[in-house]
């Protein structure tokens, strides 16, 4: 296996959509089982493996990669390099207690897996989910005004990193944000000119 060439990516090269799955057993099981365009990527390679898909002509990018910590990271990582070249991408999320495509598959079928790649969501409302994940936010009614802050900052300082002709994702981010802590969208946006404006002055 080349260390810059994604697994089965000899199979789906020039592919216009690729699933990006992290290890060797989820790409070889879904190719077992039919799924279409399916090819992993290490973590540590991975920057440099969407490099190779994207020159051959992928644009856009579904990521179903290990629900872990590590998978997490992974996919912040493959969205910065996949939305830096102005392709699309979208994320899977794996069921609670599966933490990989090949699990998902031996447990709950085939089936499972190509519904889960079919329910894969805008990279702005995965962002949003991780956020309130990460604040603990389990309703509107019981959160906090320090929650609300920090929630707020988080959402704000991921959006800011978008290119702003790009920006789609961060309006589902702060749309999905605005709707679970109730506070106002176009505060939001408000708040997101005012960066805006103050990183052109820099």
């Amino acid at each position: 296996v080349l260390r810059n060439v994604p697994v089965n990516f000899h199979k789906w090269k020039g592919r216009e959509e690729l699933v990006l799955v992290e290890g060797i057993f989820d790409a070889l099981i879904a190719d077992q089982r039919g799924i279409e365009g399916v090819v992993s990527m290490g973590t540590s390679t991975l920057g440099k493996q969407l490099e190779t898909a994207i020159r051959y002509g992928t644009k856009r990018f579904v990521l179903a990669l290990d629900n872990d910590e590590a998978g997490y990271q992974a996919t912040e990582t493959a969205i910065q390099t996949i939305r830096g070249e102005g392709l699309s991408a979208l994320v899977v999320t794996l069921p609670d207690g599966i933490k990989d495509p090949d699990d998902l598959i031996r447990e709950q079928g085939t089936e499972a897996f190509k519904q889960a790649i079919r329910g894969a969501e805008s990279v702005g409302h995965w962002k949003a989910k991780r956020i309130l994940s990460t604040h603990s936010v389990q309703d509107t009614q019981s959160i906090t005004d320090s929650q609300k802050e920090g929630i707020i900052t988080d959402a704000l300082d991921w959006d800011a990193r978008l290119p702003n002709e790009r920006a789609r994702d961060g309006e589902d981010l702060l749309k999905t944000i605005a709707e679970a802590i109730g506070t106002s969208l176009e505060g939001l946006l408000a708040e997101r000119a005012g960066i805006e404006e103050r990183q052109a002055r820099e």
